[in-house]
């Protein structure tokens, strides 16, 4: 079931305003979603052009995780930092040789990959539903919606079909700003500050 954009609502005029701290870490957390999910589709083209490009986006879509990993540590400590980091790390790897796989044809691959990424996504959300507010069916949620969107993303670049390739990158990158709101506000609430959680 779709996790209702609603509840991602941010304070309206009459409730309390965002700190500029706040309106920082909520900044931050958004663009390295979008960051993550911008640096995936650059990729994917790249690999599909044969683009010189390749190994550049590719060290740096690896970088994503490291920079998730900074951020978080600050919240939650060193060691929920790193094992976020490992599965964000295999996460994206898988995604990845997906890609190549999806561009060689090699189906029996990319089933098996596209089960691997569904996994990886679950141990993600267990993970993180270990913390106050973030629960972890809503995770699955939002992470299988951005694996279902890049894979149609990706399928319909290959078909040639160019105008729904980039109306799915757009809800893609949609997408993308909800999970950053919704970590945003595991953020605040271990910080024992509810401002995002009124609804």
């Amino acid at each position: 079931m779709r996790y209702r954009r609603q509840q991602y609502n941010l304070p309206q005029d009459n409730q309390a305003c965002l700190t500029f701290e706040q309106f920082n870490v909520l900044n931050n957390v958004i663009s390295l979603w979008q960051r993550f999910s911008m640096w995936r589709w650059v990729l994917f083209l790249s690999k599909l052009e044969q683009s010189p490009y390749v190994s550049a986006v590719d060290k740096r879509i690896n970088q994503v995780p490291v920079d998730f990993y900074n951020t978080l540590r600050v919240f939650f400590g060193e060691r929920l930092a790193e094992q976020f980091l490992a599965l964000f790390q295999s996460y994206v790897l898988i995604q990845i040789k997906l890609m190549d796989d999806l561009i060689s044809g090699n189906q029996e691959s990319v089933d098996t990959l596209t089960q691997n990424l569904y996994a990886k996504a679950d141990e993600i959300a267990a993970l993180l539903s270990k913390l106050p507010y973030w629960q972890q069916e809503q995770w699955k949620t939002l992470l299988y919606q951005d694996i279902s969107a890049s894979l149609a993303d990706y399928r319909a670049a290959l078909s040639g079909d160019y105008e729904m390739e980039i109306s799915i990158y757009e809800r893609i990158l949609l997408n993308a700003s909800e999970i950053g709101q919704y970590m945003a506000r595991g953020i605040f609430y271990a910080g024992k500050d509810p401002i995002l959680l009124r609804s």
